[in-house]
């Protein structure tokens, strides 16, 4: 590759050019404006037109004086125990020492017993 060099007339216009431009410091002058302190708050035209609602009035705080109720005139008539869940077993009364081992016993069945219906649930979208 050859670099070949090639004369161009530059018009005297350009050549001129430093002359016809003022120096730099006498051409800027410079302008301080004070600086405006951030105002807080919201800015004035952010806020709602419409009044806002009115603020429910707080509720009164009632107190209610029991009487204490004689445990002689007490009577339970309905001593049925609260309703049984289809799927559930009774939990079984026994003495303490045999009660826990029963209770881990129902626990871990239940266990199985919802890991196998998982299970099965799993097969059956395969069926």
């Amino acid at each position: 590759m050859s670099l070949e060099v090639v004369d161009a007339e530059i018009p005297d216009e350009i050549m001129n050019l430093e002359t016809t431009l003022a120096p730099i410091d006498e051409a800027t002058e410079v302008i301080e404006a004070p600086i405006a302190p951030k105002r807080k708050g919201r800015p004035p035209g952010s806020k709602s037109k419409e009044p806002g609602k009115p603020r429910a009035p707080r509720k009164k705080v009632v107190t209610i004086a029991e009487e204490p109720v004689p445990t002689d005139t007490i009577r339970i008539e309905d001593d049925t125990p609260p309703r049984v869940l289809e799927s559930s077993q009774p939990i079984p009364r026994y003495s303490r020492d045999d009660a826990s081992a029963m209770l881990l016993q129902l626990l871990s069945n239940q266990a199985s017993r919802r890991k196998q219906n998982r299970v099965e649930l799993w097969e059956s979208w395969f069926r």
